[in-house]
């Protein structure tokens, strides 16, 4: 038998391959869109009303939206979710809304 520096694979042995490893799993991605639970509960917390114009939106017809846009890195979590008519939601796009002027 031969000594060999080299592996079948040929690396040299005892050396890493060239892509390393991730130390930890990566997260799974949040989900971009609001849950069923979540959604009745921000319905009820805004009382069927949109938060931009006032209207009373049933639920059906309701839009739930991110306030900090998602594309901005806004969660879908309670306290960035509004109820919101289909024309304001719209009309807000991706668009982030000042302090000032946000609902919550």
């Amino acid at each position: 038998m031969t000594d060999s520096l080299y592996t079948s694979k040929g690396r040299q042995a005892g050396t890493l391959p060239a892509v390393p490893r991730r130390a930890s799993k990566p997260r799974p991605p949040q989900p971009r869109y609001a849950f069923t639970q979540l959604r009745d509960l921000v319905y009820r917390r805004d009382a069927g009303q949109c938060q931009y114009c006032g209207e009373s939106v049933t639920y059906a017809a309701c839009n739930v939206d991110h306030v900090v846009p998602w594309n901005l890195g806004g969660r879908s979590e309670v306290s960035n979710l509004v109820i919101a008519c289909r024309t304001c939601n719209e009309m807000k796009g991706r668009q982030l809304i000042p302090q000032e002027l946000r609902p919550l």
